[in-house]
């Protein structure tokens, strides 16, 4: 009897402990951050970026199994720099953009490997191709006049083939290379 009691006590104190807190909030600054990519043409590096993106974001370097990250990309605010590439690149032998207008990065995992560098496992999603991906980052948070700020800086390299993102003649890497450095420096503030 005094056994079943103390289980059952215990239980109350368990159910009436308050629920585990959320990982922080934190709001992207789009101005001070950049969603980029470097690619070849021609054997020559060419650099890009998305201009338009809606990221949430929680995150916590104490708490990373309950962190979590999910970035929709606007495909079609692509920009290299040069229109006649951004709008080939909207078409359907590339990112067709009129059937997938956004690409999708959303956290699977997150481990630490010290000194503030971490590694974000992820499903990346790209024309309806979805993939996993790992991105090593760098976190620095700082305090500023009672402002919390983090900074994240990584890079991941992927095959744009094991996404279908050019297709026909452009399925081979002889014009446009495969091989896709996409780069993240983000700044956000915690809510």
């Amino acid at each position: 009897m005094r056994r079943r009691t103390l289980a059952l006590v215990a239980l109350v104190f368990l159910s009436a402990a308050p629920a585990l807190a959320e990982p922080r909030s934190w709001t992207v600054d789009e101005d001070a951050s950049r969603l980029a990519f470097q690619a070849t043409q021609l054997s020559a590096p060419f650099d890009g970026a998305f201009k338009s993106y809606a990221a949430d974001v929680a995150f916590d370097p104490n708490d990373l199994p309950a962190s979590r990250v999910r970035v929709e990309i606007d495909v079609a605010s692509i920009d290299t720099g040069n229109a006649e590439r951004d709008t080939a690149a909207l078409g359907p032998d590339w990112f067709d953009s009129a059937n997938h207008p956004t690409a999708v990065f959303e956290t699977t995992s997150f481990s630490g490997a010290g000194d503030g560098r971490y590694e974000a496992r992820a499903k990346l999603t790209i024309r309806g191709e979805t993939r996993d991906v790992v991105l090593p980052f760098t976190l620095g948070i700082r305090e500023d006049q009672g402002r919390t700020t983090a900074q994240i800086a990584g890079e991941l390299t992927i095959s744009r083939g094991d996404f279908g993102v050019g297709r026909g003649q452009w399925a081979g890497d002889g014009v446009v290379g495969d091989a896709v450095v996409i780069r993240v420096e983000i700044t956000a503030h915690a809510e």
